[in-house]
């Protein structure tokens, strides 16, 4: 076998073992590269050198508290809390007696009149002090020039002066000065009168109470429920009898001998239906007489208000056109409802007229509040008929005045009318014969004036 060639085998190729330094173990840290120079091995402990931490740290040897040592030290520090939280409520106690102590003293200042009081704005009203006066101007008959009373008015009443003397004049309060000293001349002011009090009924009246509709009906329903528990209370104790049966063909079977057996059923059914009629009959005759009574109710109270007014107060009126029936339909309506007695009556269909009202005088103000202010007398309108489709009329310039107001003893009217005169004669007449011949003076002399000022 012949020998290997050893000349001819390669040479390694730098891996593995014959690697001097593994390249995974090359690091960029000098510090460590240096330490290793140095031949220092950062693993090892330096417990034992002089310069170590834990040399430094263990030098004088390992401390232990004593028993109780933390214990005392947190009580320490719960006393020092304490006084501090007490210390804290006295001065906040101090604090709340100073201010009670200023308030008090502010009220009895306030109560002196020394300071304004805030509460009620007195503040606002303070002057100056060298303003305000030592006395107001309604004492000085009483004081002299330095303040003080005049003697008249501090002098005991004598005995023997006579109840009916006085003097009030300046001359008797300089007597009474001068005769001070020998205690003579009474003051000026002999008795003093207090107003008698008052005294407040004993039974004060509630005050009405006014109800909404709503209100009403459930005070009604409550009182009917009230009214309906009574009488079943009085039906079960036996001092009312009890109320008959309301009999209907519904439950007349269960009403009417409901355990025999009925020989005539048309008969019993005639018979219901009686008592249903009488019972409508009567209905009907307990409405017409609440109606009836509620109606005379209201005439006599009508009648006593017209009746019991002594004074008929009087308004009268000048109108220059009347055409608008919307205007014609409220001074009707108003009229009506206001019981007013009186007349409106005008020249023509479009000419001028007069409207007299006689009534109370809350009704005469409130017509003449409608005819004055509310009825707008120059707003156009339009009239549709046969021989005027839609045409609008112009009003421009209509108005209506009072012309007088005054109180009336009697008078002949019996109701409020409106008419339509073709002439002023006519209107004349009509005025003559219910003695008013007085208005149609009026009328004719504002109908002269409305003349002048188209005219001018």
């Amino acid at each position: 076998m012949p020998p290997k060639n050893t000349t001819s085998r390669k040479p390694r190729s730098g891996r593995g073992l014959d690697v001097e330094l593994h390249p995974a173990l090359a690091s960029s840290n000098a510090n460590i590269i240096k330490a290793q120079q140095k031949q220092v091995n950062p693993y090892l402990s330096d417990i034992g050198q002089q310069n170590g931490k834990v040399f430094k740290k263990y030098k004088d040897g390992l401390r232990f508290y004593k028993k109780g040592e933390i214990s005392a030290q947190l009580h320490k520090e719960r006393e020092e809390l304490a006084r501090r939280l007490k210390e804290e409520e006295l001065r906040a106690a101090a604090e709340k007696a100073h201010r009670v102590s200023l308030a008090e003293q502010k009220r009895e200042r306030i109560a002196n009149a020394e300071i304004p009081d805030d509460s009620i704005g007195e503040e606002l009203y303070m002057q100056r002090f060298k303003d305000i006066p030592n006395y107001e101007w309604w004492d000085e008959s009483y004081l002299d020039k330095s303040g003080n009373i005049l003697p008249k008015y501090t002098t005991e009443y004598p005995e023997d002066i006579d109840s009916d003397y006085d003097s009030d004049d300046m001359n008797s309060g300089v007597e009474c000065m001068k005769s001070q000293t020998e205690e003579t001349g009474p003051p000026s002011i002999r008795y003093v009168q207090h107003p008698v009090p008052i005294k407040i009924p004993e039974e004060i009246t509630a005050p009405k109470m006014y109800l909404t509709k709503l209100e009403h009906k459930k005070a009604r329903r409550r009182n009917r429920k009230l009214q309906r528990e009574e009488k079943m209370a009085k039906v079960q104790l036996g001092l009312e009898p009890k109320p008959e049966t309301k009999v209907k063909l519904s439950n007349m079977m269960n009403v009417l001998d409901n355990n025999k057996n009925i020989s005539d059923p048309t008969a019993w059914e005639n018979m219901v239906k009686d008592q249903i009629e009488e019972r409508r009959q009567r209905h009907i005759q307990e409405n017409e007489k609440r109606h009836e009574e509620a109606v005379l109710r209201k005439k006599s109270k009508v009648s006593n208000q017209i009746e019991g007014s002594e004074d008929l107060f009087c308004k009268a009126f000048y109108f220059q056109s009347l055409q608008n029936p919307k205007i014609r339909y409220k001074l009707k309506m108003n009229s009506q409802q206001l019981n007013l007695k009186g007349f409106c009556l005008r020249v023509g269909e479009g000419g001028p007229g007069i409207i007299v009202v006689i009534g109370k005088e809350k009704s005469c103000n409130f017509y003449k509040k409608l005819v004055c202010t509310r009825i707008k007398w120059n707003e156009n309108f339009k009239i549709k008929d046969a021989t005027n489709n839609g045409e609008l009329i112009d009003m421009t310039g209509n108005y209506a005045v009072e012309i007088w107001d005054g109180l009336l003893k009697e008078t002949k009217l019996r109701n409020w009318f409106m008419k339509i005169c073709q002439t002023e004669d006519e209107m004349k007449n009509i005025l003559q014969q219910n003695d008013a011949l007085s208005f149609f003076n009026l009328f004719i002399e504002n109908k002269a004036e409305n003349t002048n000022l188209s005219q001018q």
